[in-house]
């Protein structure tokens, strides 16, 4: 059929319109897979030139011997012959000769010349997922991370009640992460994660889910499995650990405590509800841990024993503030040879002290005292004072910021400095009901 000049005009402006969209877009034969059409922005990035009358499979991916088994053109023409409104088939493809992902968007179209052919436009979402992989992706372990994994997890628990699927939630946590990071550096103590995080993902099917949902706190939802099923899942991931510690020649022990719970989609339980469950079934198996290390540590060696006497430290910079959050009474320390002393803030706020550290605090805090009882309060720290005792036990009465006669019982003891004098004093001032 000869081509009149307006329609040799149309088709034109069609093939440059399609051109000029900057778009991947390519045009084939239903019946022969032939191509009739592919944009300049397709040809560039496949690099095909001439494509034309090519048979698509044999052109734009690589080592195929025929049609693409994943290709959608079968499903459209069975939509088109069975008489059916034809949809647009959306799919993803990781192409073999770009090495790019993109996302494609398949339909029948009526071509320039009357019939029916296959159109595909494809967007390039490669970079897309790569960002979108890292924004849900803990990089240590390469699991999910905590927002990404709980919005799975909720998706996972509403999939499974539609479809009335039970299951068993697993919750996990590393041993003696700490120790490691002390014991050899943060290098390791990451290494362990990133060792749990690989093992995990390398031995969970398909169909269930893991992330990390804390610095050494993991998640495993086990779609289909019972109780027991699960729990030889994890006890399978605790003897691969095991042995891959020994592979790497990791020169500590990885191990971990866990809980598990099993569900039912239709129980109803919130994504919360089932971590805080699988949480306190955790706890329990950590605390027999705990024990059963501490009953381990009774046996070990005196030179063990007294290395670890000599090594042992605390944080002296907050003790103060533990001390005082740990009791109702009020802990006090003085300087003995400056007569500066610290108070409490619950002390400072019941009494009006001018501040929690108070220079000549004998005089601020004797003003204070009852005057039946000055006396005694000036005799009790005179003789600490002067090194004649190595502590005191004094009652007397105190008046508050009300202007109430409050009493108490002081208690304290001295420490003294390598010569012998009165350096340190510390105490209870507490009330006498």
């Amino acid at each position: 059929m000869k081509v009149q000049p307006e329609e040799q005009m149309m088709n034109h402006t069609f093939y440059s319109l399609l051109d000029n969209m900057h778009a991947i877009i390519y045009v084939t034969d239903i019946e022969t897979n032939e191509i009739l059409f592919m944009s300049r922005t397709m040809q560039e990035e496949f690099g095909i030139a001439d494509p034309q009358g090519k048979v698509c499979w044999e052109v734009m991916v690589r080592d195929m011997g025929g049609p693409c088994p994943f290709c959608p053109v079968k499903r459209l023409k069975e939509q088109l012959e069975s008489g059916e409104n034809v949809s647009q088939i959306v799919w993803e493809e990781k192409n073999s000769l770009t090495g790019r992902v993109y996302a494609n968007y398949d339909s029948i179209i009526t071509w320039v010349d009357g019939r029916k052919v296959h159109l595909q436009h494809s967007v390039d979402v490669t970079d897309y997922k790569k960002l979108r992989v890292q924004a849900n992706v803990d990089e240590l372990t390469g699991m999910y991370n905590r927002r990404a994994g709980k919005e799975q997890l909720a998706r996972k628990l509403r999939y499974m009640e539609e479809q009335d699927l039970s299951g068993t939630i697993c919750m996990y946590d590393l041993n003696e992460l700490k120790k490691i990071n002390d014991s050899y550096g943060h290098v390791h103590g990451d290494r362990a994660l990133a060792l749990i995080g690989r093992v995990t993902l390398a031995n969970i099917r398909e169909e269930d889910l893991a992330f990390r949902l804390s610095g050494d706190e993991f998640v495993i939802v086990f779609e289909g499995l019972h109780l027991q099923e699960a729990r030889e899942k994890v006890e399978g991931l605790l003897k691969e650990i095991s042995e891959v510690t020994v592979l790497e020649n990791i020169q500590y022990k990885l191990s971990f405590c866990y809980g598990l719970v099993e569900f039912s989609g239709r129980d109803g339980h919130s994504l919360s509800e089932l971590i805080s469950m699988a949480d306190e079934q955790m706890y329990c198996q950590k605390r027999e841990y705990h024990i059963r290390k501490a009953q381990e540590r009774l046996k070990i060696s005196p030179a063990q024993l007294e290395k670890e006497i000599e090594e042992f430290d605390y944080d002296k910079e907050h003790l103060y503030d533990a001390l005082i959050q740990a009791t109702d009474n009020y802990v006090y320390a003085g300087n003995m040879k400056t007569g500066t002393f610290r108070y409490p803030p619950a002390m400072v706020a019941e009494f009006d002290l001018p501040g929690e550290i108070i220079p000549n605090a004998a005089a601020v805090w004797g003003r204070l005292i009852h005057p039946e009882d000055k006396k005694v309060f000036l005799e009790a720290n005179q003789v600490v004072a002067d090194g004649r005792a190595e502590g005191h036990d004094v009652r007397y009465r105190a008046v508050n910021r009300k202007g109430e006669w409050v009493p108490l019982r002081c208690t304290g003891h001295l420490v003294r400095d390598e010569y012998g004098r009165p350096d340190l004093f510390a105490g209870v001032i507490s009330h006498v009901r």
